[in-house]
């Protein structure tokens, strides 16, 4: 069986595009594996560790077509072109390699979904009261969502630009438990953190984790429900 290989240079291209886009390139390896055009043949294949997505530098070996097959792509898990030379073909791997920074960047929102959906079960329970929050209720309040922020910005280390983001939100969350009952305010509250997670890109641990900071620092609020433990 033949082998149809990516040339020394033409790897360093692909080196240097990979990391203009930012991705980590100790996270891929080269591979070998069956050509999907032309039988007997065998074409490289640049894996995605972590996701095992993948380029592959396959080949039309009766016409001589460069032929890229490659996840994800732009808006399709699987995507596919013919090029007649190499420079046409890095236009797929600038395409692959942004659609790939992408998803690797992006919060997986339901990986968080159980810390979130305890809080949900919270708030919609009948257990739960919507009664107003006391003087001293709004002054713990405020302590909370400070501790919150502080929690952003120690282990997050979120920029300046996505602060001037996130601060207002967070002092809107203080100053509506003055006029809201506590399960519309925890409803507020969930929407705030949600939209923060999507406006940070945080990854799936990390969602996870600061929903999980946000109940236990709001626990003493809620001590009455069982579905904040």
């Amino acid at each position: 069986m033949g082998r149809y290989p990516v040339l020394r240079t033409q790897k360093n291209d692909v080196k240097l595009l990979l990391e203009d886009i930012g991705l980590n390139l100790q996270e891929f390896e080269w591979n070998y594996q069956q050509s999907e055009i032309s039988p007997n043949c065998e074409v490289e294949i640049l894996v995605h560790r972590p996701t095992g997505y993948y380029f592959k530098f396959d080949a039309d070996m009766e016409n001589t077509d460069r032929v890229s097959i490659y996840t994800p792509g732009i808006d399709q898990v699987r995507e596919s072109g013919r090029h007649g030379n190499w420079n046409t073909q890095t236009r797929d791997i600038v395409i692959w390699a942004t659609s790939l920074k992408r998803e690797v960047d992006a919060p997986d929102l339901w990986a968080a979904i159980g810390q979130e959906r305890q809080l949900l079960e919270t708030s919609s329970s009948p257990e739960t009261s919507n009664a107003p929050f006391s003087q001293q209720e709004q002054e713990s309040i405020s302590i909370h969502v400070r501790e919150v922020g502080e929690y952003l910005k120690r282990v997050h280390q979120i920029s300046d630009h996505n602060w001037s983001y996130v601060r207002p939100r967070l002092d809107y969350l203080v100053e509506s438990s003055a006029r809201l009952g506590r399960k519309d305010w925890l409803n507020i509250a969930i929407n705030t953190l949600i939209s923060i997670v999507v406006a940070l890109a945080l990854p799936s641990n990390a969602a996870s984790d600061l929903f999980l900071f946000f109940k236990n620092t709001v626990r003493t609020l809620f001590g009455g429900t069982p579905l904040l433990p």
